[in-house]
């Protein structure tokens, strides 16, 4: 009888404890909006080669993310001058596409090799990191592809070569400014023709 009365008060201590205003750890996203949050910072990361160190808090790292992710960040200074003179371009699947071969570099197809090796195993690994590693159609890897797409060309500065879902090549530009409103024009009266 005493063990289940300590029992007892010691589940309501507890879940006063828990009711209290501290600050609660970040919560792992899953699904679409894991995939985003996971694409959004693994892009700044590589794109702003901010420290190593912070590839640990990444919302999802270990496994195959973080020696992925660690190359890529290696890579990009080779791969970043041929994405900016447009060279290269961000493809409709988050994957490097060599848009406009150049004849004396043989070396850049064997390095976007080796990139695309490294961001299809990240985001196999992101896929199953969000819970959706076990599809036994693999229905989710079209959408996390397309998530790391969008990440890759919406942090991408002005002018990068992006492949849109058609499959069509555009530089990258910002949003245009839309048009000051013309004036409606005036017309005349019908006594006036």
């Amino acid at each position: 009888m005493r063990s289940a009365l300590a029992l007892l008060c010691l589940t309501g201590i507890l879940t006063i404890a828990a009711c209290t205003d501290a600050p609660l750890a970040p919560s792992l996203q899953t699904g679409i909006s894991g995939t985003r949050l996971q694409a959004d910072k693994v892009v700044q990361l590589v794109y702003t080669q901010e420290p190593e160190a912070q590839i640990t808090r990444l919302p999802y790292h270990g496994g195959n993310i973080t020696p992925a992710v660690t190359r890529m960040r290696a890579r990009w200074p080779q791969l970043k001058p041929y994405l900016e003179e447009g060279a290269v371009g961000i493809g409709s699947r988050g994957l490097l596409s060599l848009r406009e071969p150049k004849g004396g570099d043989a070396a850049l197809p064997e390095l976007l090799r080796h990139e695309n090796t490294d961001r299809t195993a990240l985001y196999v690994a992101s896929r199953g990191d969000v819970g959706h590693g076990d599809d036994q159609r693999d229905n989710w890897t079209p959408t996390t592809e397309l998530i790391f797409a969008e990440a890759w060309t919406a942090q991408a500065p002005e002018g990068w070569w992006v492949q849109d879902t058609y499959g069509k090549w555009q530089r990258k530009q910002t949003p245009a400014q839309a048009p000051a409103p013309q004036p409606a024009p005036i017309l005349p009266s019908a006594s006036q023709r």
